[in-house]
């Protein structure tokens, strides 16, 4: 989220509105989030980085762009909302306008993503932020008014995606990620959205497809990121690729799904 995304001049709350209860019933249906926490979900709608309207308790309001700041959500400072976009918004970000480092997940993911498992995606991190908090106190601040997780904390999860991507890719050199609370947030969201997809059938197809691409990738890195470059017109660099936030989670998440049977057991792996 942030400035990347379009804007659009208009919005109809109403129609946000409907929208929202759609896919909050859906999301609802397949049983990932806590009920408490569903009947308690404060959703700011930002158009780009502006806050322009506030969905709770079923019920959509217009509020002051300055309410609230996009960034006290995205970096977890906030965890009393979650920060989305009007749906009109995001179905109508244009990937080819996207710069060479933020259009690096569509290296491994072959489709657009439905604005269901978006929300299921953004509330994930709100979720994360919660959990965290409440076991290990407050992000700890970094500059550029980023968060981070604690070392302590941080080499724990580091250690145990190691190890199972050696398991999978043992040439794979996780340093060079430069892990920290955004990248293991992402892998924590994309599970929820994955499995959303998976228990309503919804865009799945798109997701099945990570795990042989990444594959490809692992096979011939400097190879497979050329060849996308010339496909599409790209000057995308390796270390795009290690800077980039999602691409992690897009390795890890299927792997834990092997590793793991159950939605539940994936959900432990943050909290052993």
């Amino acid at each position: 989220m942030g400035e990347q995304w379009p804007t659009v001049e208009t919005i109809d709350l109403q129609k946000e509105k409907e929208s929202i209860v759609q896919t909050l019933e859906k999301i609802e249906s397949v049983n990932i989030f806590d009920k408490e926490y569903l009947s308690g979900l404060n959703l700011v709608i930002f158009s780009g980085s502006k806050s322009v309207g506030q969905f709770k308790s079923g019920e959509v309001q217009k509020i002051d762009f300055k309410k609230y700041n996009i960034q006290d959500f995205m970096q977890g400072k906030k965890t009393d909302f979650v920060g989305i976009h009007p749906k009109r918004e995001f179905e109508s970000t244009d990937v080819k306008k996207l710069d060479d480092r933020l259009v690096l997940p569509f290296i491994f993911v072959e489709g657009r993503l439905t604005y269901n498992e978006f929300l299921a995606h953004e509330m994930a991190h709100n979720v994360f932020d919660k959990e965290y908090i409440e076991r290990y106190g407050n992000f700890e601040d970094e500059k550029n008014g980023l968060t981070n997780v604690s070392s302590e904390y941080k080499e724990k999860i580091k250690l145990q995606i190691k190890e199972l991507l050696e398991s999978y890719y043992p040439k794979f050199n996780i340093e060079k990620l430069g892990l920290k609370r955004q990248k293991i947030a992402e892998i924590y969201a994309m599970l929820y959205e994955r499995e959303y997809c998976r228990r309503t059938d919804e865009n799945m197809e798109v997701h099945n497809k990570v795990k042989g691409n990444v594959d490809l990738f692992m096979s011939d890195p400097e190879k497979f990121l050329s060849d996308f470059n010339s496909q599409h017109g790209r000057n995308c660099t390796m270390e795009d690729f290690y800077d980039e936030n999602h691409i992690l989670s897009l390795i890890v998440a299927p792997l834990l799904e092997e590793k793991y049977p159950t939605f539940t057991d994936r959900m432990k792996f943050f909290w052993k």
